[in-house]
């Protein structure tokens, strides 16, 4: 367990590996510095001790980083001896209920540990965390997401768990690609427009063709629980469509009822088509933007360059007068 003891803030050295950063301006940790304010340090940190002397952090950055902030002197600490690895472990344990954690930084610390302990597999470390295996092996699928802008989307919280785990699935250069949709798409409607891509990729490959995407296809997922029940009191909306579609026959109104159940139906088909027409018609005018941006800034630092060109040719031209 270690020793409990108190010592002083200034001899607590920041662990150069921390699992979560502190966000300084953020509500969260404006809360904790006004808690304890008001009420005093609580609890402990936990930390070990350095051969250079002090202690060294291994829990509770963001309360020791706000006892700095407003003065604290002294605080409750738990001294534990650890080696680096134990470390790392111990970080993850401590954290892992820490909804604020972001996967991304959280996902970074998992493979640093499993590097560590390269006989280490998924169900051991899954076991450790107290996690199923399959959340697991979905963390640590995030760390395939290579560009630094999309994981601070879903660090951010603006790219959802649920459709990062599904971004992970693509190769790299499909990543791009998708960004917006994930964003903006519920996992129901986004899962399988990935899916339909991996396995596109993948039928490609065996074929032995190239993975440009194909035409924008329509695909098959449900509607809400709560709009299909809706339907049963008052259809109106699949009376609609089948009214619009001028069908008269049972067969045809029920396969109808049941295409729209799975957004397959002739209106939600072209609602698909629209929102893709869409997707790329702000994609293009984003890289438009990007490039015109790109140019300007080239042409005012060629003005720059020929300016100061100018500037040195008038200097050489005076000092040849003189």
């Amino acid at each position: 367990m270690g020793n409990v003891k108190t010592i002083k803030v200034a001899e607590i050295h920041d662990n150069p590996v921390a699992l979560r950063s502190v966000d300084k301006a953020g509500e969260a940790f404006m809360g904790l510095c006004d808690s304890i304010r008001n009420i005093g340090f609580q609890g402990s940190v936990t930390v070990r001790t350095c051969a250079e002397g002090g202690y060294s952090l291994i829990d509770g950055l963001h309360r020791i980083t706000a006892c700095r902030e407003i003065g604290i002197q002294e605080v409750t600490a738990v001294i534990m001896e650890l080696n680096d690895v134990e470390v790392w472990e111990s970080q993850l344990l401590f954290n892992v209920h820490h909804v604020e954690t972001k996967p991304i930084e959280y996902t970074k610390h998992m493979v640093r540990l499993m590097t560590a302990n390269p006989l280490m597999t998924e169900a051991e470390l899954s076991h450790k965390l107290g996690k199923s295996a399959q959340w697991v092996k979905e963390r640590l699928g995030l760390i395939k997401i290579a560009d630094e802008k999309v994981q601070s989307l879903i660090d951010s919280g603006k790219i959802s768990l649920s459709n990062a785990y599904a971004l992970s699935k693509l190769d790299s250069a499909d990543v791009a690609d998708f960004v917006d949709r994930a964003m903006t798409l519920p996992v129901s409607e986004f899962g399988p427009q990935v899916e339909q891509r991996v396995r596109e990729v993948r039928d490609n490959r065996r074929k032995g063709r190239d993975s440009e995407p194909t035409a924008f296809a329509p695909l098959s997922f449900l509607q809400k629980k709560s709009d299909i029940e809706s339907q049963y009191e008052n259809p109106d909306v699949v009376l609609g469509i089948i009214t619009q579609q001028g069908v008269k026959d049972i067969p045809t109104a029920v396969k109808i009822a049941l295409q729209w159940v799975c957004h397959m139906d002739p209106v939600s088909v072209a609602a698909q088509v629209a929102k893709d027409e869409e997707r790329k018609a702000a994609r293009a005018a984003a890289a438009a933007k990007a490039a015109e941006e790109r140019a300007k800034k080239k042409a005012e630092q060629d003005a720059k360059l020929a300016g100061e060109a100018a500037e040195v040719a008038a200097e050489a031209k005076a000092k040849l007068a003189k």
